[in-house]
């Protein structure tokens, strides 16, 4: 059972290898916060041989599994970086959670978007990833395996069937058990990305905020750009966490 509030000590967070060649330098972003935060940081092993949006899930799933006194955990897609050091997931969660929820995720203008959300260590949440795997995994013409929007398409649907079934005045409109976030207090776009909707328009990543994610910046942007936005950004976010770790480092020091 996860205990309440939240203890930074039992908080990890996962970091994608979604495009190997790249995943090393981006990776150095997260494993820098998780540093500065004290929160644990995993990797783990890609099967070659499976999508690589079948590999977050199970990673995710192994991390669970593994338990380890673990109440939340945090994933993060490799194009995501931490922009804000001075933003904690323990703040994040004491801010948005209830005992009730079991997901931290959000929206972006077209669907829900899980480049970045939470998870608690829970029953609840085991039941879910399970339950995503099983449809990656069905026979076609009822498998996910090969829908366009990956991993999100089963967790959409596993998440708002019941909110949708449930007739309730005070539904959320996804299953209980979610909490459903601002896009931007968790996974906001570049300006860059974030604009070129012509019907709806994404949260913009502004200085302070916490997170920028170039989730679709592949399919908006040609890769010559999209690949100089990640790395300027990469550039500026690992200079405020060395900064920020400095400053940490020169406040424990004794007088």
């Amino acid at each position: 059972i996860s205990r309440w509030p939240v203890d930074l000590s039992r908080l990890v967070a996962l970091a994608s290898q979604l495009r190997q060649a790249e995943a090393g330098n981006r990776r150095t972003n997260k494993e820098a916060y998780a540093q500065l935060r004290g929160y644990g940081f995993s990797r783990s092993p890609a099967n070659q041989h499976a999508h690589a949006w079948r590999n977050k899930i199970e990673a995710i799933q192994r991390r669970l599994q593994q338990g380890n006194g673990l109440d939340w955990v945090m994933w993060v897609d490799c194009d995501a970086f931490f922009m804000n050091p001075d933003e904690t997931i323990e703040d994040f969660v004491e801010r948005w959670a209830t005992e009730e929820d079991h997901l931290l995720i959000s929206e972006d203008a077209n669907m829900l978007n899980s480049a970045v959300f939470l998870l608690r260590n829970s029953d609840w949440s085991r039941a879910l990833l399970n339950r995503v795997l099983s449809l990656l995994d069905a026979p076609s013409p009822f498998s996910y395996r090969d829908n366009q929007y990956h991993e999100q398409s089963p967790l959409q649907y596993l998440l708002l069937v019941p909110g949708i079934l449930d007739l309730s005045s005070n539904s959320t409109g996804y299953a209980a058990g979610v909490r459903l976030v601002p896009q931007k207090s968790l996974n906001a776009y570049p300006k860059e990305t974030a604009l070129r909707s012509s019907i709806m328009v994404h949260d913009v990543y502004e200085e302070g905020d916490w997170i920028v994610s170039f989730n679709g910046c592949g399919s908006l942007l040609d890769n010559p750009t999209c690949e100089g936005m990640l790395a300027e950004h990469h550039r500026v976010s690992m200079e405020k966490l060395s900064k920020a770790s400095l400053a940490s480092t020169t406040l424990a020091e004794p007088a």
